[in-house]
């Protein structure tokens, strides 16, 4: 039975032992009046008014408490075992916790040998290689813990928006091709193939989490293919259907495993995986993403021969070129689709204020854009940013943090919209928004950066602006 029904169910029997056992007190109080007299007409009136009340005011309390009351422990039971995750896990915080440790003790480690002004430039260069790399490691391991509490929460926001497709994915190009060129993987060549190549081809999605699941597989296949081809790319084989594809010449999977990886099971890792296994991580959080998504992810591969991902969502196009429709044959869209920033000063006499109470955070952003020609100014909170933009009426852009001493973000925004309505600002933040903080958001700011920034996201936000 329904929890809420037996709780009502409950409320209403006492309220009519209440009134029995009142009516019987009644009774014997009063020795001239029955019990049966007493129940039913309980002289005098008032006295059965109030009895009356009384009663009502039970039932109503019985009500509100069935929304509240803790559920059963055979319920309590069914819902534990439904609703357990690899995030209520008291042990996941071991595993993060052994697994933050080996990058940071390589970072720290590799940062006290780079004090060392003896040391040579290839040992200077290789360290520093080791930071980048450990950093990388430590930083996808926090996002999968994210990924893995919101998803498990049923947390996760999908953000719609109009998304230029062939540009998200010539950038995704662009991307790897730096990764292939830092691990020195010389007989390795990242393609992206399509079969519509209008660079205006616009669809409704989610561009954030569809990068994810593509570089998510992308990551994977460039890690465990040393020679070969890494293909990825997309097909539009019917309207509002898109079928996605990342497929290598790589170490592939086993039968087995791959089994174990496309097990769809309520905990993001199979314990017959090693804990944390990043690899594996990276295909379960983009499986659930696809089915998040509403589409279907598939897979097949073979050990030495390599592996070949494909996800089919359902999209909505918002423009494409006439000529250009469902069918026709993958093509490589070779260097057509790769977003190429000017040399030098694209953006001389642009003037940008970055509000950004961490130091650090700051100069990393400012060595992003050193190379753009743009006039940079800092405000160390809200409050002084607030001041700048009234003071100069030259700057074209805000780069807001969200969350700052003095003044937050948004605040901020408001106080300099109410001077410089035309002004957009870009807010940065290393807070995770849900779908209501995503809406706020977009009522403030043009665009929501997450940190970590990286400088593409960054140059493609201010050529948006700036075009």
């Amino acid at each position: 039975m329904d929890i809420k029904k037996r709780t009502f169910q409950i409320a209403v029997i006492l309220a009519i032992a209440y009134y029995i056992i009142d009516a019987l007190i009644g009774a014997l109080s009063d020795k001239e009046t029955g019990f049966f007299e007493m129940l039913i007409t309980a002289v005098p009136f008032q006295e059965l008014y109030s009895r009356l009340l009384a009663v009502a005011f039970i039932i109503i309390l019985g009500i509100i408490f069935s929304y509240f009351i803790s559920i059963t422990p055979d319920q309590q039971k069914k819902k534990g075992n439904k609703e357990h995750t690899m995030s209520s896990d008291p042990m996941l915080m071991v595993n993060v916790s052994n697994h933050i440790r080996t990058p940071l003790n390589a970072i720290q480690g590799f940062i006290e040998m780079l004090d060392d002004t003896d040391i040579s430039n290839s040992s200077r260069e290789l360290y520093i290689n080791h930071i980048r790399t450990s950093s990388k490691f430590l930083l996808e391991l926090i996002n999968n813990v994210t990924d893995i509490t919101l998803i498990e929460s049923n947390s996760l926001y999908l953000d719609k928006t109009e998304c230029k497709l062939n540009e998200v994915m010539s950038d995704i190009q662009s991307k790897y091709n730096l990764v292939v060129q830092e691990s020195q993987k010389q007989e390795l060549k990242v393609q992206l193939k399509t079969n519509i190549r209008d660079k205006e081809f616009t669809i409704m999605a989610d561009p954030k989490r569809l990068r994810q699941i593509l570089e998510n597989l992308i990551e994977n296949a460039v890690h465990f293919t040393d020679e070969g081809t890494v293909e990825f790319g997309y097909m539009m084989r019917e309207e509002n259907n898109i079928e996605f594809y990342v497929k290598d010449t790589g170490q592939g999977f086993s039968e087995e495993r791959l089994k174990i990886l496309m097990t769809q099971t309520g905990q993001m890792v199979d314990k017959r995986m090693a804990p944390f296994d990043i690899a594996s991580l990276r295909i379960k959080i983009a499986m659930k993403l696809v089915d998040l998504m509403g589409g279907v992810f598939k897979a097949s591969s073979q050990v030495n021969k390599g592996s070949d991902f494909r996800f089919t969502i359902p999209v909505k196009i918002n423009a494409l070129n006439k000529e250009e429709g469902p069918g026709g044959s993958l093509e490589d869209y070779g260097t057509h689709g790769e977003k190429e920033y000017a040399d030098g000063e694209q953006w001389a006499g642009k003037t940008i204020l970055i509000a950004e109470d961490v130091e650090s955070n700051f100069i990393y952003l400012s060595e992003i854009l050193k190379d753009t020609g743009v006039n940079i100014l800092w405000a160390e909170n809200g409050k002084v940013a607030c001041e700048i933009a009234k003071r100069n009426s030259k700057i074209d852009l805000i780069l807001m943090d969200i969350l700052m001493p003095e003044m937050d973000g948004y605040e901020a925004t408001v106080k300099i919209k109410e001077d410089r309505p035309e002004v957009p600002v870009i807010a940065q933040t290393a807070y995770h928004l849900d779908e209501d903080d995503y809406r706020d958001a977009g009522t403030y700011f043009s665009k929501v950066l997450i940190k970590p920034i990286w400088s593409h996201d960054l140059m493609n936000a201010l050529e948006e602006e700036f075009k």
